[in-house]
């Protein structure tokens, strides 16, 4: 069961009682998406190498769609060095149609319902923009992951349900295949700055940078394919 819970900074996120799990951070699921996803993910890769001309995106852990949401947003702003998006989106439980008809009337996602629900759409591949394409993929990530092709993304969103609610998501075996999904100098971010799963990335090649976290939260963790 899923039930709509308002956070912090008065955007939305969703309790699943199977996980007994919130999808974001309850002190702010958008203030959490900006600094995770966002400022430490998306945009320092588009500062890194400002001219590439395009960007493949891997979210494990589509949920609300929060993070494509901003992602389209900040894309949309960056005008002169726009790089064509394809943003893949992996979600085993897709949300209930009353539930997306709720979370669009919060904020960020009122700021551009058409947008919101047109991700939410029913469909594998939606173009939300000429040079922005997103691809949804119902299913269980570690199945999935295997069949993406080797050196094809440049930035992986990892934002499973915390290690405290499903272990299985966050075992080593996952990120060697990630591993070897990313570009040289691609990089994987996540909220989750555990010290057994930074000790698994280095085991793996990465290097692991520990950065401070998001609001209630000490650290995150990006990794990068050197």
């Amino acid at each position: 069961m899923m039930e709509v819970v308002l956070t912090k900074d008065s955007s939305p996120t969703i309790f699943n009682t199977q996980f007994n799990a919130h999808y974001h951070s309850i002190f702010g699921s958008e203030q959490e998406s900006l600094h995770v996803f966002i400022q430490n993910g998306f945009l320092y890769y588009i500062q890194q190498y400002p001219s590439l001309p395009t960007i493949n995106i891997l979210e494990v852990g589509f949920g609300t769609g929060l993070n494509c949401f901003l992602t389209y947003h900040y894309w949309n702003e960056l005008k002169d060095i726009q790089p064509v998006i394809h943003y893949f989106a992996i979600e085993k439980y897709p949300l209930e149609a009353s539930i997306i008809q709720t979370l669009k009337n919060y904020l960020p996602f009122q700021n551009n319902k058409e947008l919101f629900c047109t991700m939410h759409q029913e469909l594998n591949t939606i173009l939300l923009h000429n040079n922005f394409n997103l691809h949804k993929i119902i299913g269980d990530a570690r199945d999935i992951i295997n069949d993406i092709e080797n050196n094809n993304l440049n930035i992986i969103y990892y934002d499973a349900f915390a290690p405290s609610a499903q272990s299985e998501m966050w075992q080593k075996e996952i990120f060697e295949m990630l591993y070897l999904k990313l570009k040289t100098n691609g990089i994987l971010v996540t909220f989750c700055a555990k010290g057994q799963f930074k000790r698994d990335l280095k085991s793996i090649g990465f290097e692991v940078q520990s950065l401070p976290g998001s609001l209630g939260k000490r650290e995150m963790t990006r990794a990068i394919k050197v």
